[in-house]
């Protein structure tokens, strides 16, 4: 059976002492963990992005040193005025960014049908797109107007995007040639139940 001798326990204990005290230093000066936690730091998304932080991006140690260097060679980029994509959207805008035509055929194309599709069958998917064609429900034009100015579940509002005209047409359009129901829709049937402010971001306010 062996027993420690005292001198064999003091060694340990004086170790266990020095680690117990450094734990309780109440030096103020000393840094600590949670000080550096807790300092402020700048931090660029787009250093850390030109420097190799991106995911799933695989560079040299040289070229991480470069400070220089952009992952994405942004030379290569074509200038906004001669973007392909955005030529092909200012076509699709008529070349001012907004709605600009009063046709409510091509404001349902470019605004509607990407959820409620081009001939307004409707759509499943990662949400439900009810159908506008052969909708008995498209038989009252206040109640597309409505929608369209207020938005509805997970539809935007389009209270800033269309003015009346181009909301009269754009329902003319899903009541008439969607469906079977041959009111007149104009302005001023939009001018009626437009209201001064718009619904917020969020579809359900």
């Amino acid at each position: 059976m062996n027993i420690m001798t005292p001198k064999a326990l003091i060694l340990p204990m004086m170790v266990s002492a020095a680690l117990l005290a450094g734990c309780n230093a109440s030096d103020k000066d000393q840094p600590t963990l949670a000080a550096h936690h807790d300092a402020q730091e700048t931090v660029s998304n787009d250093a850390s992005r030109n420097n190799g932080a991106w995911g799933a991006v695989y560079t040299s140690r040289d070229e991480l040193r470069d400070n220089n260097r952009n992952i994405v060679d942004s030379s290569q980029l074509p200038d906004m005025k001669n973007d392909p994509s955005l030529k092909k959207w200012e076509a699709k805008f008529e070349g001012k960014n907004a709605f600009v035509t009063t046709n409510g055929e091509k404001l349902f194309h470019d605004s509607c049908a990407g959820c409620h599709m081009h001939k307004g069958e409707g759509a499943f998917g990662a949400g439900y797109y009810p159908p506008l064609a052969n909708n008995s429900k498209m038989e009252s034009k206040y109640y597309i107007i409505d929608i369209l100015i207020n938005g509805f579940r997970g539809m935007p509002s389009f209270h800033v995007m269309m003015n009346d005209e181009q909301m009269a047409a754009v329902t003319q359009y899903v009541h008439s040639s969607l469906n079977p129901y041959k009111d007149k829709v104009t302005a001023e049937d939009v001018a009626q139940l437009r209201h001064d402010n718009p619904p917020g971001s969020d579809p359900s306010e």
